[in-house]
């Protein structure tokens, strides 16, 4: 798993989470990943202290209660409206598919982009994805990586 932005609070700040196994691996292949800031002090404190932040709020039960709500409001947006494809994700990071027909799957890019021009006049901003065919996507990227696949 990948982390990056807001594990830097602001600062620039990534980290790769990984099992011994797959370390060991990329290790024996030679992979090596380089950066001119491995050993800058100011990432590693910021980032120390947003994890130190994200468990004394205990910001993952928070976001996976909050999840739980806004995933069952979405649903039972699914269930009234047959533009919403699916509904998927974990905690707060879920993805709504519009579709042209639910059967089919085929992206509505043209609701998609109509949504995101509302939701900006009335000053909601939304992460809706309007590139090429990916018009009807209120997703994050795995969720289109996962529909470039077929899954």
């Amino acid at each position: 798993m990948t982390l990056s932005k807001t594990l830097g609070g602001g600062i620039p700040l990534s980290a790769v989470v990984t099992s011994t196994e797959i370390e060991a691996e990329c290790n024996a292949r030679g992979f090596l990943h380089a950066t001119s800031h491995v050993s800058d002090p100011l990432p590693a404190r910021v980032g120390l202290a947003v994890l130190d932040v994200v468990e004394e709020e205990e910001l993952m039960a928070r976001a996976i209660k909050m999840g739980e709500r806004l995933a069952a409001g979405l649903r039972h947006l699914q269930e009234r409206h047959e533009i919403i494809g699916d509904v998927r994700g974990l905690g707060l990071l879920l993805g709504v598919e519009l579709v042209t027909d639910r059967e089919t799957r085929e992206p509505d890019a043209v609701i998609g982009r109509a949504i995101t021009e509302r939701c900006m006049e009335l000053g909601l901003s939304m992460n809706i994805v309007a590139i090429g065919n990916y018009g009807g996507y209120l997703a994050d990227r795995s969720t289109l990586d996962r529909r470039r696949r077929g899954d």
